[in-house]
């Protein structure tokens, strides 16, 4: 404490300020480098993430469409009514070809 003295009153607040500042600097550093972190995880989820989440929208349309057919079969009366709504089944139960590359687990 007695080093301190020696010095006036100015040059400590600037030693102060300075040190604080230099933190402050340091922090923004640090902050930045974090921040390019978080940049990567928000990429990563909207490569694997969202486009799994639209394949599963997808696959429920799919099978409330199915389900309509189904419904509209059983529903119908007679036979000949029922030659459209089992074609519309068929084509609903057709395996599609994959519209893009497969999902990364």
């Amino acid at each position: 404490m007695p080093r301190l003295n020696r010095f006036p009153i100015g040059a400590k607040l600037a030693t102060g300020f300075a040190a604080v500042l230099l933190l402050l600097v340091l922090l923004g550093v640090l902050s930045l480098g974090q921040l390019s972190s978080v940049s990567a995880g928000a990429q990563t989820f909207n490569d694997d993430i969202v486009p799994s989440v639209s394949k599963l929208d997808d696959v429920a349309a799919a099978a409330a469409t199915v389900r309509q057919d189904q419904y509209r079969h059983t529903a119908t009366p007679t036979a000949a009514a029922m030659v459209p709504v089992e074609k519309d089944l068929k084509a609903d139960l057709a395996p599609s070809t994959p519209s893009s590359p497969p999902m990364r687990s």
